[in-house]
């Protein structure tokens, strides 16, 4: 006598069917998300290193402004005729909150380079709260550009040639100053600690100076903030890393 066999019914595979999709669809989803987040994890740490390199630079380069000055020479080289040499550094020409140029021999090679830096907006994003930021339509996201050009022999005005140097900065659009400046203190006049204009050191122990700004400037407090460029996959918000750092000028203007 023949044995009678038994499969599954129709009603049993497809529910089987189903219960293989709901989980396949599980693993696939979450291998998405993790790859989302692998992805946004990056870019906020792409970031984060692009932001404090570009401080750090920023920090070097103007601890060196105005070097090498014109008393690092024997007494008589420097003139009225010859102080604007491309071997003299002649410390900050412009500061404002959100550009600043000041030149220095950034590589001890006998040559002083004329820097700027600048925040440059895409076109149609207001920059009137921001001095001294420019508008570039070329730009998609709000970008701090950097210009290092030779110094004129006989020190006529550089033209800047911009590039690149931290991008999606959004000190702008959270009217927030990346440099704020600090003179040193008046010469002839008391100075008490600290230095009018708070959150600038005190100034007081530093040489007197004459100068009128951004030349008598002893201290930057630079303030940049990045935003990555994808959003966060957890809370859908866009990530915003803040860098503050100090950089006091080596050779300052007397």
């Amino acid at each position: 006598m023949t044995e009678r066999q038994r499969g599954f019914s129709l009603v049993e595979l497809i529910v089987a069917m189903a219960v293989i999709l709901i989980v396949v669809g599980g693993v696939f989803l979450l291998l998405s998300q993790s790859q989302q987040r692998m992805v946004a994890t990056t870019t906020a740490e792409d970031s984060t290193a692009a932001g404090r390199e570009a401080l750090d630079l920023m920090v070097r380069e103007m601890s060196l402004a105005g070097y090498p000055p014109p008393n690092s020479y024997a007494i008589g080289v420097i003139t009225s005729s010859n102080q604007n040499l491309v071997t003299i550094g002649g410390g900050f020409l412009a500061a404002n909150a959100y550009s600043v140029q000041f030149e220095a021999d950034l590589a001890n090679s006998g040559v002083v380079t004329v820097v700027n830096y600048q925040l440059q907006v895409p076109s149609g994003v207001s920059i009137a709260s921001c001095p001294g930021a420019a508008t570039n339509a070329a730009l998609t996201v709000p970008t701090l550009m950097r210009s290092a050009v030779a110094k004129n022999a006989n020190g006529a005005a550089v033209t800047p040639s911009y590039v690149p140097f931290a991008s999606n900065v959004q000190n702008c659009a959270n009217t927030t100053p990346i440099f704020q400046y600090c003179p040193g203190p008046p010469t002839g006049t008391p100075v008490t600690a600290p230095w009018p204009g708070t959150p600038c050191p005190d100034m007081s122990r530093m040489r007197a100076t004459s100068l009128a700004a951004p030349q008598n400037t002893r201290t930057v407090l630079l303030r940049l903030q990045t935003q990555a460029m994808l959003r966060d996959p957890q809370t859908g918000q866009f990530s915003l890393v803040e860098f503050y750092d100090t950089t006091q000028r080596i050779n300052p203007d007397q």
